[in-house]
């Protein structure tokens, strides 16, 4: 259900960045909501960051009951945040700062160093969030936790667009990978938890 819930949103992701592009996309979002809402955005950013979810992993793998979920989230995370971080540096998409800007003062971002303008493909919180979201929903299989877990991953990526930092299509490509390296992973415990038992046999 988790899944199919994912697909129909890039979907309607899809349909949007059709109907407004890139830019315009970014621009009619970020007139969705008013200053009263930038407490409640600012901290649901916090759900994509890597020491939020870390700490998530942790707590579970302190409790024997739910230890294998516990790892598997730091899995996901760790593997999903390094594939992030080089998507970023090999396809230097320009954060929204950077692209509403000329040309000129894009050049002079590249020749000051400050490369993070440009390392805005994909949404690095969003990879995080969806990766965290998706372990919890196959461990919590109930379809009001999987509404709520895609409900928080969903505010985590807003939020990316939100605050400045992301587009939609930087967004839409961390739900594909986050959620892509959390399936293989699960995918991995559980062969692997095959394989024992069948080497116990």
């Amino acid at each position: 259900m988790f899944l199919f819930l994912i697909l129909i949103l890039l979907g309607a992701g899809l349909m949007f960045l059709g109907l407004g592009g890139k830019a315009g996309s970014y621009q009619q979002m970020n007139v969705w909501l008013k200053p009263e809402a930038d407490g409640v955005i600012g901290w649901s950013n916090w759900i994509g960051d890597g020491l939020f979810v870390m700490a998530i992993g942790l707590i579970f793998c302190l409790l024997n009951r739910h230890r294998k979920m516990g790892i598997a989230i730091i899995i996901s995370y760790a593997i999903s945040g390094a594939l992030a971080q080089i998507l970023k540096r090999i396809i230097l998409s320009p954060r929204p700062e950077a692209f509403f800007k000329n040309q000129m003062y894009r050049d002079m971002l590249t020749q000051s160093g400050n490369a993070n303008l440009f390392h805005s493909f994909p949404s690095g919180h969003t990879t995080s969030a969806f990766a965290l979201a998706t372990i919890l929903a196959f461990y919590f299989p109930k379809i009001h936790w999987q509404i709520g877990l895609l409900l928080m991953a969903l505010l985590a990526g807003f939020s990316r667009i939100y605050l400045g930092q992301h587009f939609l299509t930087d967004v839409m490509a961390g739900m594909v990978l986050g959620t892509s390296v959390a399936v293989l992973t699960l995918m991995f415990i559980r062969r692997r938890k095959k394989n024992q038992s069948n080497q116990l046999d």
